[in-house]
């Protein structure tokens, strides 16, 4: 085999593995994309995996942490979820929610759920919706919901000594729907899928 037949040979094998992951990604999108519709919310617990406790008017909230999966049926590229969230914040000055994006367990972009500075009235449902091809995804294709609520004595995530957090969840609903992914997103997943860094 001379030199330009072993070049042909290896650009081939080359075109021939990219066509094929890009097929399989296709495959992926669209799957993903027929999938929509609500999706189930574990219970709330502690970073530790307690439970908090629940009450007629909803999970009290008593650490500045609080974490749920949400069960996903798909993988999340090409998806967006939606959020309803009906809280009250009882003693909370701000509550932030966020979507974990990396292996790293506090790798979140939080979003201002409430804040008393700037909401007086927190009786309306609260909507969010936020882009998941760029979220973490667990093998069993959940994701990780937490809500934070820094507060001036207690600012530090997972700060046991003295945390005064009170604040009640009273209702919240998940459900995904189609969302074109940006270029960058979609080269990105699909440089985690073969760093095998993210299941299929």
């Amino acid at each position: 085999m001379n030199i330009f037949t072993r070049r042909f040979f290896v650009t081939r094998q080359a075109l021939t593995i990219f066509l094929a992951s890009l097929a399989i990604l296709l495959i992926i999108l669209f799957w993903s994309i027929a999938k929509s519709g609500p999706r189930d919310i574990d219970p709330f617990t502690t970073i530790h995996g307690i439970p908090f406790p629940i009450t007629p008017d909803g999970i009290l909230v008593t650490e500045n942490l609080a974490h749920a999966d949400i069960k996903l049926k798909e993988p999340v590229l090409g998806k967006k979820l939606k959020l309803t969230i009906t809280l009250d914040p009882l003693a909370a000055d701000n509550i932030l929610l966020g979507i974990r994006s990396k292996s790293f367990w506090f790798s979140y972009s939080w979003i201002n759920v409430y804040s008393a500075a700037n909401q007086a009235d927190f009786s309306s449902p609260i909507s969010l919706t936020i882009p998941l091809t760029d979220k973490f995804q667990e093998p069993d294709r959940t994701i990780d919901l937490m809500f934070y609520a820094p507060t001036k004595n207690n600012s530090k995530p997972d700060q046991d000594m003295d945390d005064q957090t009170r604040w009640l969840l009273k209702d919240i609903t998940a459900e995904v729907a189609p969302a074109r992914p940006t270029i960058d997103q979609f080269i990105d997943y699909l440089a985690s899928l073969v760093l095998r860094e993210r299941a299929v």
